[in-house]
């Protein structure tokens, strides 16, 4: 067996395999380079047409309400000396109770986009009953929540 340097080898080479071989790495180099980077590239999006806007909201019309609910009233009274502090009478508590509502109705108007003007009537009505009684001159009175 003979050995050769690499250098001999190469002088012993055809220039024609060299060429080709020269020739076959770069159409691979080329064809490497050529292919598709789908991996790193995200498709492109698919056209879609902008949502529809939502409603705006418009205040604009009648309205009618109305509400209840119940009362109650509360009556703590004693008659006391103010020079001594003396009780002149024993403690009361005298209360009442009943209930009381209200009713409406209006109407507004929505202009220039983000202004709302209006108009509106309401009344009260109630029946908020207690009695009073003074110990000391044996006065009797009652009490009412009135009408507004």
């Amino acid at each position: 067996m003979t050995r050769t340097s690499v250098r001999s080898r190469l002088l012993q080479t055809n220039v024609g395999d060299f060429i080709m071989k020269k020739i076959l790495l770069a159409l691979t180099a080329v064809a490497a380079m050529t292919g598709s980077a789908s991996a790193a590239d995200l498709a492109a999006r698919p056209y879609v047409k902008a949502p529809v806007a939502a409603p705006v909201a418009n205040w604009t019309g009648f309205y009618i309400f109305g509400g209840g609910g119940g009362g109650l009233s509360n009556a703590d009274q004693s008659v006391v000396d103010t020079v001594t502090g003396t009780p002149l009478t024993i403690t009361q508590r005298q209360d009442g109770s009943s209930w009381f509502g209200t009713v409406g109705l209006g109407y507004d108007w929505q202009f220039s986009g983000t202004w709302v003007a209006g108009v509106f009537a309401d009344g009260q009505f109630g029946s908020i009953r207690a009695t009073i009684q003074d110990p000391l001159f044996q006065i009797t009175n009652s009490q009412k929540l009135e009408d507004s």
